[in-house]
């Protein structure tokens, strides 16, 4: 849907944006720029409920993973340091629930039980490439990205107390996770830490 340029502005860090309507009677949300997912990401904190909407900043939060959230590294934007700002953000704040865009909430000590499991697995992502020797060219990449984070969210779940049901057929179709594969390649690249392998005619 396309909405006009002059109903639109950006809000700013920490501002706090009121609506009051016959639905939703003097509701005041705080809009936190965290960013980490995305350059231009940002949650929303309803203060009187400490209620926190937070997109993508805490992962995707899927039942068939028995609400264990996963890191989605978006591609082009991924940045795990900034990523981490914002989760020790989120654990100031202190919010009594996180409400991401997919799909399931958190509450209580799910809260603070979240933000470690995304911490871990951004320390994963960013190894990823340093102790793996990665295939030349994207297409092999991306499945061999995806194959380490497979067993990467088993592992650290488990650690968690968290025995996933899925099997690894199941985990490794999941939409979310080529996506977040492309995100760490992407950063790789940027980094100079990965290249992909001349074409044949390209090295003759």
């Amino acid at each position: 849907m396309d909405i006009d340029a002059d109903r639109c502005r950006s809000a700013a860090d920490s501002e706090t944006v009121s609506v009051d309507s016959e639905e939703y009677p003097l509701l005041d949300m705080e809009c936190l720029h965290m960013h980490g997912h995305a350059y231009h990401h940002c949650c929303w904190l309803h203060r009187s409920s400490m209620t926190m909407f937070t997109g993508d900043a805490t992962g995707t939060v899927l039942k068939s993973l028995d609400s264990y959230p996963v890191v989605l590294s978006s591609p082009t934007q991924f940045d795990p340091a900034a990523w981490m700002d914002s989760l020790s953000r989120v654990e100031v704040i202190a919010p009594q629930r996180l409400c991401p865009a997919h799909f399931e909430c958190s509450e209580g000590p799910d809260v603070m039980a979240a933000l470690n499991a995304l911490r871990r697995q951004i320390v994963g992502y960013c190894r990823i490439g340093s102790d793996d020797e990665l295939p030349g060219t994207e297409e092999a990449c991306v499945p061999f990205i995806v194959d380490r984070l497979c067993t990467m969210i088993r592992e650290n779940a488990k650690a968690d107390g968290v025995e996933l049901k899925v099997s690894d057929e199941d985990l490794s179709r999941l939409v979310v996770l080529p996506v977040a594969a492309k995100g760490i390649l992407y950063r790789l690249k940027k980094k100079g830490l990965w290249a992909p392998e001349p074409k044949a005619e390209e090295a003759e």
